[in-house]
């Protein structure tokens, strides 16, 4: 009897603590020049679509997922971090801890988003594989073991995890450029198979962002033939959202 009550009490006790990311939160929020805490940051304007997505200042694209009160924020600048109270969020990241951001009256909204799926446990696992979320700093794992962060975002590249493809090409980057830095060489991106297999690899989930992704490889080795090539692949593969980015990089490509 005593055995049983112990495993209820444990099961009681995992599933209250268990993580339960969700993907729902939505709402514009805003920082406010009146407000008494109000302090000049440079993002001042997030906006989440209640389906994992975030544009941050209306341009810059992110995915977030809610756990606890919190919000968790991902994106290519940096991570966010919030805490969720009545009509606002309040930021506690190491950048600009304390801010209030304040939630605006939405009218009817057309704003576009990525529209790629957002698997919240997923990027719970990324982000918390980048971050140490008990004291919110950063792990640096791609520049201190990076042995093990590439196969990591590997793994959750495969498992359908967006930014976990990019980080893959970008910490493959970073060790070209820690090679130049290291043999004091003049520093130029090379070809790289692994770049083009995780790309192959993406496409299978997500073949808009994939062939932008070998587009920017091709472009960055001088390969333009093949540059304009995905280009163009990945104008075909594009929703609305990525489609938009394209045309403000085409003649960067072409």
């Amino acid at each position: 009897m005593k055995k049983r009550i112990l495993i209820i009490l444990f099961l009681i006790h995992s599933a209250i603590f268990a993580q339960n990311p969700q993907t729902t939160f939505h709402g514009i929020f805003e920082t406010n020049h009146n407000d008494p805490d109000y302090k000049y940051t440079n993002y001042n304007k997030f906006h989440f679509n209640g389906k994992g997505h975030v544009l941050i200042n209306d341009t810059i694209s992110g995915i977030f997922i809610e756990d606890k009160n919190k919000l968790y924020i991902a994106s290519q600048i940096q991570f966010f971090f919030f805490k969720i109270e009545s009509n606002k969020i309040v930021r506690f990241d190491e950048f600009d801890n304390n801010l209030n951001y304040f939630k605006k009256n939405q009218t009817q909204d057309s704003t576009l988003f990525d529209s790629s799926k957002v698997n919240a446990k997923l990027l719970y696992e990324y982000i918390s594989y980048e971050y140490d979320l008990k004291n919110f700093e950063s792990n640096l794992l791609m520049f201190t073991e990076n042995e093990t962060y590439l196969p990591k975002m590997q793994s959750l590249c495969k498992s359908g995890l967006d930014i976990a493809c990019e980080s893959y090409i970008e910490g493959i980057r970073m060790n070209q450029l820690r090679d130049a830095f290291a043999n004091n060489t003049e520093f130029e991106f090379k070809q790289n198979t692994e770049i083009e297999n995780i790309c192959i690899l993406y496409a299978k989930f997500n073949p808009g962002k994939a062939y932008y992704q070998l587009s920017i490889y091709y472009a960055s080795i001088k390969n333009n033939e093949k540059a304009k090539h995905y280009f163009e692949l990945a104008k075909l593969n594009a929703d609305s959202f990525l489609t938009k980015q394209l045309i403000k990089l085409e003649n960067i490509i072409k």
